[in-house]
């Protein structure tokens, strides 16, 4: 059968509710299931329509069943970022790619600006030394040497004070 809105008609009504049970029963949110099914709906029209097909029905279930999985990461990623359940070492991943302008903004736009204010918190209240050199080293991406040279100091104290000030940010970004 080729996909036209008759076919689409057909299959809203006789697909959608068990796509709705199917999708409720992954997801366990019966309002997300609906909207779930809806946007696959529209999905489906826009990707097959004038399409040839005699397993429309199961095309709509993969979909259905795709979408859920693709749901659940998300939310499951989304839980463990706005309940604070990440590690140090995704913490300093974040400041980094952050720090480098490297970081891309999607649906974590509100952690990312509270993560910015917490950073720019944090790095203000560093001892003068400590927070210059963490900026000429994170911000403006300049090597140890440099920053040595640019300051005056040797290249072990540039480490001292970078080390230092990695130390404040864990400690106080996992609180």
């Amino acid at each position: 059968m080729v996909l036209n809105l008759d076919i689409l008609e057909q299959l809203f009504y006789s697909c959608s509710s068990r796509l709705v049970t199917y999708a409720g029963r992954m997801l366990q949110d019966s309002d997300m299931a609906n909207d779930l099914v809806q946007d696959i709906f529209v999905r489906f029209w826009e990707k097959y329509k004038g399409t040839d097909s005699d397993h429309w029905e199961g095309v709509l279930y993969t979909m259905t069943r795709n979408r859920c999985l693709d749901q659940l990461k998300h939310l499951q990623v989304q839980h463990r970022l706005l309940g604070r359940e990440i590690t140090e070492t995704e913490f300093e991943k974040l400041i980094i790619e952050d720090l480098t302008g490297t970081l891309s903004v999607t649906d974590d736009k509100l952690l990312v600006t509270e993560l910015n204010r917490e950073l720019e918190a944090i790095i203000a209240s560093m001892p003068d030394k400590c927070r210059e050199v963490f900026t000429l080293s994170r911000q403006e991406g300049l090597g140890n040497e440099e920053i040595a040279r640019r300051l005056g100091i040797s290249v072990k104290a540039v480490e001292k004070h970078i080390t230092k000030a990695l130390r404040i940010l864990r400690s106080r970004l996992t609180k």
